[in-house]
């Protein structure tokens, strides 16, 4: 995602929210025309319910995580204060954020505020906890699973056309 090539720019393009690498919407790129960006988008989605990294998944922008209408958490989700005071904690809320850790059940909201040092209105809350419940109740195996950090693969910031053509130079 942070490649200056032509990938890194067609994927960024097509994040939900900018700067959210675990935004991307795999629909939006067409794998007639790029096939490889495609799965690799496709399959940057579905790590998330592999062995259990579901705790570590962002609910923001995530397609697992999809109010009734099957549309997925973006900025229009909060009240305007909330996301312009908490858009930076917001984005970075993962499932495991609303969860106790030892009983995997939906903490109380004065907890949720305090552990993350966050102010939501008590109705977004409940809201957020109605568009989770789903997801928590169906896959209550993986979401009690050990769960890979993805942070160190995320902070790459490899250009591959540059190491490209360092190693083309180098032979």
């Amino acid at each position: 995602m942070k490649s200056k090539d032509t990938w890194g720019i067609e994927l960024r393009s097509k994040l939900l929210l900018k700067d959210c690498p675990h935004s991307i919407v795999p629909e939006s790129l067409d794998s007639r025309l790029n096939p490889i960006l495609h799965i690799l988008a496709t399959s940057f989605n579905k790590f998330w319910l592999k062995d259990g990294n579901t705790m570590n998944a962002y609910v923001m922008a995530n397609q697992l995580f999809v109010n009734q209408n099957g549309e997925r958490l973006d900025e229009h989700f909060f009240h305007g204060e909330t996301w312009n005071r908490y858009k930076q904690i917001i984005k970075s809320l993962t499932l495991k954020a609303f969860l106790d850790e030892n009983t995997n059940r939906f903490i109380n909201f004065n907890n949720f505020c305090t552990v993350n040092n966050i102010r939501l209105s008590y109705n977004e809350f409940l809201r957020l906890q109605h568009i989770l419940r789903p997801y928590v109740n169906k896959y209550k195996q993986i979401v009690c699973s050990f769960s890979s950090d993805l942070n160190p693969i995320q902070s790459l910031s490899l250009n591959v056309s540059d190491h490209f053509l360092l190693k083309k130079n180098l032979d």
